[in-house]
């Protein structure tokens, strides 16, 4: 059955779902990423960034905000967003960061993504920032192209830690 933006919801998490959550974030950070790094540091980092301790961390955090989404309650993706730190090319302008956004591999293309980029940017516009900033790695494609249809555009790198591997993940941003 094919679903709707209007059978989407999106909304905070309650503290009951983070488990879900991480299973959530799990399963798609390990298919977009899995197959690239087979490596212990690859492995502690999924087991540290995944872990309950870790979202109960960033729920209770005031610079973050969590949302889920969900179709006929079942999660289907989640987004963090973080306020005040702005990679140095894109200092000084007040941009909201969106640290993440993962929809299940099964909902791809279905409006989960959309959804919650449409809630992500709603709460940057309210709040007042001028726009946002998100870092993406460099071979995924996807997410660029996704990125790229509501505005984002790339202004230069920056690094990403996984462990002892450090990656120049592109710096995207888009100025509303």
């Amino acid at each position: 059955m094919s679903r709707t933006a209007a059978d989407i919801q999106v909304r905070a998490p309650r503290p009951a779902e983070l488990p879900t959550l991480v299973a959530v974030g799990r399963e798609s950070f390990l298919a977009t990423f899995g197959e690239h790094y087979e490596t212990p540091e690859f492995d502690r980092y999924v087991a540290e960034t995944y872990s309950l301790k870790a979202f109960q961390t960033l729920h209770a955090d005031p610079t973050r905000s969590l949302y889920l989404a969900e179709v006929e309650g079942e999660i289907t993706g989640y987004a963090a967003l973080k306020r005040g730190a702005v990679p140095p090319q894109l200092a000084p302008a007040r941009l909201m960061g969106l640290d993440r956004l993962y929809v299940l591999p099964p909902w791809h293309g279905r409006g989960v993504g959309a959804a919650l980029m449409d809630h992500c940017v709603e709460t940057a516009r309210a709040e007042g920032w001028q726009g946002m900033w998100l870092g993406v790695w460099q071979h995924n494609d996807r997410a660029m192209a996704f990125y790229r249809k509501y505005g984002f555009a790339i202004k230069g790198t920056h690094p990403f830690q996984l462990g002892d591997l450090v990656e120049d993940d592109y710096v995207m941003y888009w100025h509303f």
